[in-house]
C-alpha cells in the first residue's frame, strides 16, 4: 500500500536477489541487418524484436533503400 504523504516513504525489503540468476545469451539471433534483432524477451517470454533497418537510423546500410540524399 503506498503512502500519498510527502514526509513518508514506503520500502520494501527482499531476501533473495531477483537478478542474480543471469540468462545465458543463445548467441546471435540474425545473420543479416534487414533482418529485426533480438533485444531480449516480453514478460511473457516471447521475443522482443526491434528492426534496425527501414526508419531514420540506418538507410544506407540497407540493401534497396535509398541514401538521404537521392
Amino acid at each position: 500500500m503506498a503512502t500519498k504523504q510527502a514526509n513518508r516513504a514506503d520500502i520494501r525489503v527482499i531476501e533473495t536477489d531477483p537478478h542474480a540468476d543471469a540468462i545465458a545469451w543463445a548467441g546471435p539471433s540474425i545473420t543479416s541487418i534487414t533482418q529485426p534483432v533480438k533485444l531480449g524477451l516480453f514478460e511473457d517470454g516471447s521475443p522482443v524484436r526491434v528492426p534496425c533497418c527501414g526508419g531514420m537510423g540506418c538507410s544506407r546500410a540497407c540493401p534497396g533503400r535509398a541514401s538521404p540524399a537521392e
